[in-house]
């Protein structure tokens, strides 16, 4: 059983997230190191041992398959074959009287992709490109080949019918667009295409279905074999061949793209782990079965009715679960005019027939009808039904009967919670009901304002209120509320005033730089800090015994050397004094290529310069004016202009580019004014004062003196423990003996005023609130509720004698005795025309009632016969391993020149990092015993945004591995998210691990790019190591 090499990489990532910090960690302790014997050694990149490595990998294990144009090598193609081993298991191979019909290779896109990435489709790998039909043709263009179809320049068949999906083979000339022509004009090959909600289909009916065509006129005895007689005649039963392990299909499914369009396709594959928006391939079967079956028909469907009192509505469609089913009350349209009857395709939910709400139809006069202690007999409705499928029944009749029978009784208060004032003593006391109390409830609705009874937006910074309630035509004109000003709305805002001191908000003789636990190891809780600095191995790197200068490497400086070119005078040319890097000429003392005038090595072209240009020690170019200074539009030998001193900003000491301190720009962190966008503080100007209570009576949990921490004025916490208690707080005494504010302070103790009390979640004396009762609904409203329906029992059946057209007895509401409203039929007509009945519903109420639904029944036409019934299944594996073989075709031996490192998953390239003195270390640590400080030292990643690079992800793993003679070991991963410039990877553990010969060096760390995580990530991402600023190694430990 092949167990899915996808499923296995998924768990490895689990695994991965929750172990990679940890792996074959031995506890170390450092309680007894000497903190002194802390080394630190810099290890930079050998770029003669390091190189990049080609590895072919297995060609169809990954999760994701493709079609379509690649950037550099032509066109790639994906092939399906399947596995009849595994597929003649599946149990429809073994099901008798079956025929298939239909047959059709289903696959998912998951991305498209642009060659060129700016007009990129992809979505980022959300697994989610599919969209709904589309009348534009499908991309894809399908064939059914034979493996001898597709072969190289010198005749080999490019993949085998035995081939596998761990084959490792290297391909080239993998192109098939002069084929594809002829392919297209060949009907047995070109395969038929259709896209359904957001899956292609691809039709292989008339390649795997068996159709012989022996069965046609054959008579019942002769009717055997691959033949079944079924209703009267001999029929074919056609099977699959792929279930017949025995008869090997030589032949498979090549799926491409139009050649003219430059996009790259992405396809889910047997690998893919299908989720909610992808699937992984699968076959969509379509078979017809010859079965017992039970065939059922309606005999009737409702055509119309005639209403005695009120309006109803009824469902007729018979597809319906709840068809013939019918809802009576004074239902009434927009207009508030009476409907008659309505017929409608779902269920009345009573409670969202609410006049008040503005519906198309509501239910404004809640009395349908009053109780009749009379029990007078009366018609309800007159119900006109079409008989239909008559030949079913014309020799028996019809049963009817009504069920589902339930009214809503009128109630003056339904949920019994209106006041009652019992002992009559006009005060409200528990247990007297709340609605209509006069009193708020908790639970109730309250409009949370304040004692100023008015919403933020409409104070008027008076403690009054610049509207009305229900503060629905409100002047917006003189509004003092502004959420939008940016004066002392607590953040920076362009234009205000700040210093530029970085996110530490301290200039550099003010840094404390980095502060070490006893272990060595850095306090970030309290690093890189405003404080006094201490030199040591970090703030100190000269070791003068002084703290470097910006100790908390904050500063931000892109040009530390001062060389950079600044165009002074404004004359887009370079003149003396104006800086030397970047300024378009070479300048002394800036490395060049001393390749001659024609700016090519002799070492690539065969021959020197015969103008004696080449290798001559000087910088050559050519000076059209003769003034022998190089302006930019004189061509001269390559050369980096990285200015006189010879070195790229990048690479200069103290470069910075993410500093925060000096940037030009506010960083959080950094002290501002908030004075607004004019950066005028304390003006007259009020229109751009933030001001989001203007009656200042917002609860924000300051206490009963009102002050907030932070306010200006604010000295210390209130003593009494009202501040930021997180509770709203009303008034009170120091004593508890006294509620009344006089009484406290007359007796010489303390009166806390409440806190303000807009927004506190409480109600409060003079807010507004609606007296409906602690269920919040008024009486009205309680009316519609879904639990105030009562059920009444069903009613006997009424039988209809087809052939005498008439009804013998009438049962009337037996089995409704003992229930308060009865309804029944009371009446069965023949109409004028044949196929139509009038069946008329009369009732007894002894109770008032505002509506009642029921249905008219019957006994349905039923009946067993054998027959064909038609099914679908989709089946992407068989006993829970896939059948389909897949993989993607494309020339996999071509391998990048460039002067960098770099990894492609999809190419099998990763990167051998060899760092000068890394064995060295090792050694040493072996011999000495050393141990390394695990949480500061990493491995820093620069990455060549400019030379290949291309990232279609917003993340990615790169996989550190052993190098060994046979494979690639893996030893643990690293999560790098969005795409930055540079990554940081913790190293200390795997520097242990190789010093306790766990692992091997062996010369060399080999990275290389996961693709096969959830969700499978793009294969052609190729991430570049930038070698001009190299990988460094910075290792910590103690001797």
């Amino acid at each position: 059983m092949r167990i899915s090499y996808m499923f296995i990489r998924c768990f490895y990532i689990i695994v991965l997230f929750l172990f990679s910090c940890d792996i074959n960690r031995d506890p170390i302790p450092v309680s007894s190191l000497n903190q002194d014997n802390l080394k630190h050694e810099k290890l930079y990149l050998n770029s003669e041992l390091s190189d990049t490595l080609k590895n072919f990998n297995e060609i169809g294990t990954s999760a994701l398959l493709y079609t379509g144009s690649l950037n550099d090598s032509g066109y790639i193609y994906s092939i399906f074959s399947f596995d009849q081993e595994i597929f003649q298991n599946y149990n429809l191979c073994n099901t008798d009287s079956l025929s298939f019909k239909e047959l059709y290779m289903v696959i998912d896109m998951v991305n498209k992709y642009s060659i060129n990435e700016d007009e990129s489709d992809n979505d980022n790998n959300s697994n989610n490109s599919n969209e709904e039909n589309s009348l534009d043709a499908p991309p894809f263009l399908a064939y059914w080949l034979n493996f001898e179809d597709l072969k190289d320049d010198e005749g080999n068949n490019i993949i085998e019918q035995d081939w596998l999906e761990e084959d490792l083979i290297e391909l080239k000339q993998i192109d098939f667009s002069s084929l594809l022509y002829s392919f297209n004009s060949d009907p047995s090959k070109r395969l038929f295409i259709d896209q359904h909600l957001g899956k292609y289909y691809i039709d292989i009916s008339n390649k795997l279905i068996n159709s012989l065509n022996e069965c046609a006129g054959v008579d019942e005895m002769s009717c055997s074999g691959n033949c079944i007689w079924a209703n009267d005649e001999c029929s074919e039963l056609k099977d699959i061949n792929i279930c017949d392990s025995q008869n090997q299909n030589s032949s498979f499914l090549l799926l491409a793209s139009n050649p003219n369009l430059d996009f790259l396709y992405e396809v889910a594959s047997s690998e893919y782990i299908s989720d909610y928006s992808n699937t992984e391939p699968y076959l969509n079967i379509v078979y017809e079965e010859y079965e017992q079956t039970t065939k059922e028909s309606n005999k009737f469907i409702i055509n119309n009715m005639i209403n005695y009192i009120g309006s109803s509505f009824f469902i007729s469609d018979t597809l319906i679960n709840n068809y013939n089913s019918l809802f009576v009350a004074n239902f009434l349209n927009s207009d508030l005019n009476p409907i008659g009857s309505l017929e409608i395709s779902d269920s009345v939910l009573w409670s969202q027939y609410n006049c008040n709400d503005g519906d198309e139809i509501c239910i404004d006069s809640f009395m349908l009808m009053d109780s009749d202690t009379n029990q007078t007999e009366k018609i309800l409705i007159d119900i006109e039904i079409d008989l239909i499928n008559t030949d079913n029944f014309d020799s028996e009749g019809i049963n009817f009967w009504l069920d589902n029978i339930s009214y809503l009784p009128y109630q003056s208060d339904p949920n019994n919670d209106n006041w009652t004032d019992n002992n009559g003593n006009n005060n409200w006391d528990e247990g007297e009901g709340t609605e209509g109390n006069q009193i708020y409830d908790n639970g109730e609705f309250y409009q949370d304002y304040g004692s100023d009874q008015c919403p933020d937006i409409y104070e008027d910074s008076n403690n009054g209120c610049l509207c009305e309630p229900p503060f629905d035509d409100c002047d917006s004109s003189n509004l003092i509320y502004n959420a939008n000003g940016t004066q002392n709305n607590n953040q920076f805002d362009l234009g205000e005033n700040y210093n530029d001191f970085g996110i530490d908000n301290c200039l550099d003789e003010n840094e404390i730089g980095a502060v070490f636990y006893d272990d060595g190891t850095i306090n970030e809780e309290l690093s890189w800090l405003c404080g006094v600095c201490e030199p040591n191995e970090i703030n100190d790197i000269d070791n003068d015994g002084y703290c470097d200068f910006d100790p908390n490497n904050d500063n931000y400086n892109i040009d530390p050397s001062l060389d950079n070119w600044n165009d002074i005078n404004n004359n887009d040319i370079w003149d003396a004094g104006e800086g030397t890097e970047n300024n378009d000429r070479w300048d002394i003392g800036e490395v060049f290529l001393d390749f001659g005038l024609d700016g090519l090595s002799q070492a690539d072209v065969g021959y020197f310069d015969q103008d004696g240009s080449e290798l001559n020690g000087i910088y050559d170019f050519y000076d059209l004016n003769g003034d022998g200074i190089q302006q930019s539009n004189e061509l001269g030998e390559p050369y980096f202009d990285y200015g006189s001193d010879g070195v790229k900003n990048i690479d200069e000491s103290d470069y910075n580019l993410y500093g925060s301190q000096g940037n030009g720009l506010w960083d959080s962190g950094e002290y501002y004014d908030d004075c607004g966008q004019d950066g005028i503080c304390d003006d007259e100007d009020t229109s751009d004062d933030w001001n989001i209570d203007p009656n200042k009576d917002f609860w924000l949990d300051c206490g009963s003196d009102h002050i907030c921490p932070e306010d200006e004025n604010y000295i210390e916490p209130d003593d009494n423990g009202t501040e930021r208690n997180s509770v709203w707080d009303n008034a009170f005494c120091s004593s508890n003996s006294f509620t009344n504010k006089n009484d406290c302070e007359n007796n010489d103790f303390e009166w806390y005023e409440a806190e303000f009390s807009e927004g506190n979640s409480v109600w409060n004396e003079g807010e507004f609130y609606e007296d409906y009762g602690i269920d919040q609904t008024k009486n009205e409203d309680e009316m519609f509720v879904l639990n105030q329906k009562v059920d009444v029992s069903d009613t006997d059946t009424t039988y209809y004698d087809y052939l005498n057209q008439d009804v013998d007895i009438y049962p009337e509401f037996i089995n409704q005795e003992d229930d308060n409203f009865k309804v029944w039929i009371s009446s069965i007509t023949k109409s004028d025309l044949d196929s139509k009945l009038n069946v008329e519903i009369s009732y007894i109420n002894n109770i008032s009632i505002i509506g009642l639904e029921f249905r008219l029944n019957h006994d349905i036409y039923s009946t067993d016969i054998l027959d064909w019934n038609e099914k679908k299944s989709n089946v992407a594996k068989v006993d829970n391993n896939s059948y389909i073989k897949d993989a993607s075709l494309f020339n996999n031996n071509i391998i990048q020149q460039s002067n960098s490192l770099f990894m492609n998953y999809a190419y099998g390239i990763s990167s051998k990092l060899n760092f000068i003195g890394l064995d060295t270390l090792i050694n040493d640590a072996q011999e000495n015993g050393y141990i390394i400080n695990e949480s500061n030292s990493y491995l820093k990643l620069f990455l060549n945004k400019n030379d290949n690079f291309d990232l279609r992800t917003n993340s990615y793993i790169i996989n550190f591995n052993e190098l060994d003679s046979l494979e690639n070991k893996l030893l643990f991963s690293y999560f790098v998210t969005n795409n930055p410039d540079s990554i940081v990877v913790p190293i200390g553990n795997l520097i242990q691990n190789y010093i306790n010969n766990i692992y091997d060096y062996n010369d060399g760390i080999v990275i290389s790019l996961e693709s096969n995580q959830y969700p499978p990530l793009f294969n052609f991402n190729n991430i570049v190591i930038d070698t001009l600023k190299p990988p460094v190694l910075q290792v910590y430990y103690f001797e």
